[in-house]
C-alpha cells in the first residue's frame, strides 16, 4: 500500500506564533514525496518586457499568478507548497508583498524567507519569489 505524503507545520512553543503569515518549519513525509522547484519568478511577460513597473504589490499579485500557474501544470496548488524565498529591493515595502501572499495563500502557511538585495535582473525588477512545493 503506498504511503500518501504528510505535510506537518512545525509551532514550537519557543518561537513566537508566525502561523498567520509562514510556517517556522514543515516536515514532509512519505514513501515516495515528488518536489517541485519553481526557479525565481519576476514581474517579466512573455516577451521580456517588466509588468507593473514601480508597482510593489502588482508585480507580487503578477508574480503569485504565475506561481499559481506552474504548480497547476505539475499538478500542484499553493497547498503542496513548503517554502517561499522573496529577494525584495526595498524591505520597507515588503507589506504590499505580503497583502498579496495573503491572498494566494489562504490555507496552510509554508516556510518563508524575505532577503533585501541590492539588484535584480532588471532595474524595474522590485522582488524576485522562489517556491518549493511536494506532492
Amino acid at each position: 500500500m503506498e504511503m500518501k505524503t504528510q505535510i506537518t507545520t512545525m509551532k514550537p512553543d519557543y518561537l513566537p506564533d508566525t502561523s498567520k503569515r509562514y510556517a517556522q518549519g514543515m516536515i514532509v513525509s512519505g514513501e515516495k514525496v515528488e518536489w517541485i522547484l519553481l526557479s525565481g519568478q519576476v514581474a517579466l511577460d512573455a516577451n521580456g518586457q517588466p509588468v507593473a513597473v514601480g508597482d510593489m504589490g502588482g508585480q507580487a499579485d503578477y508574480i503569485f499568478c504565475n506561481i499559481i500557474q506552474l504548480l497547476a501544470d505539475a499538478g500542484a496548488t499553493t497547498e503542496n507548497v513548503v517554502k517561499i524565498n522573496i529577494f525584495i529591493t526595498d524591505i520597507s515595502r515588503f507589506s504590499e508583498v505580503a497583502a498579496a501572499r495573503d491572498l494566494y495563500f489562504t490555507g496552510r502557511k509554508p516556510t518563508s524567507t524575505v532577503v533585501e538585495v541590492n539588484a535584480l535582473i532588471k532595474e524595474e525588477i522590485l522582488m524576485e519569489i522562489e517556491v518549493t512545493a511536494v506532492k
